[in-house]
């Protein structure tokens, strides 16, 4: 987990090699190393960990899977290895709801936004206090975004 969340993909490697369990979690947050690395962004930590067949759609205790922490902070290539190994577009997490769509929307991260869309994420899907996408983006002064979800569909 440390390595793999601090980026040391010789470690990773050297670890897994050694017979570590790639989708192993941990008890509380119940993160896995893929989440820890999405997360953060170390995509040659992601390649490897995918690689030896980490489940990309685990989900931590509150729901969160790697693809909505790396839609979260804009990591487009760790974004785009996950979908490439059929990373759920439209799940949520337990405690708020928040898809990866809606989270790349607040933070502003348009071409993480225009490659979920691509994999057909729900352009209209809400947060349980009933936030969209397309409110998170305008919320943010996100105006790029915004335009982005109106033109995939989002209902103003």
């Amino acid at each position: 987990m440390l390595a793999s969340q601090n980026g040391h993909n010789n470690l990773v490697q050297a670890l897994l090699a050694k017979g570590a369990d790639v989708n192993a979690k941990t008890s509380d947050p119940g993160t896995t190393a893929l989440i820890q690395a999405s997360w953060n962004g170390h995509l040659d930590v992601v390649q490897t960990l995918l690689a030896r067949g980490a489940n990309v759609n685990v989900k931590s205790n509150n729901g969160a899977t790697a693809l909505i922490m790396a839609s979260l902070n804009g990591y487009n290539e760790v974004v785009q290895a996950l979908l490439a190994k059929g990373a759920d577009v439209n799940a949520k997490t337990i405690d708020v709801g928040e898809t990866a769509l809606i989270a790349s929307s607040e933070g502003g991260h348009r071409e993480v936004a225009q490659m979920l869309l691509a994999k057909r994420a729900d352009v209209n899907a809400k947060m349980k206090d009933g936030t969209t996408a397309l409110m998170a983006a305008t919320k943010g002064g996100h105006a790029d975004v915004r335009d982005l979800l109106l033109q995939g569909g989002a209902k103003p």
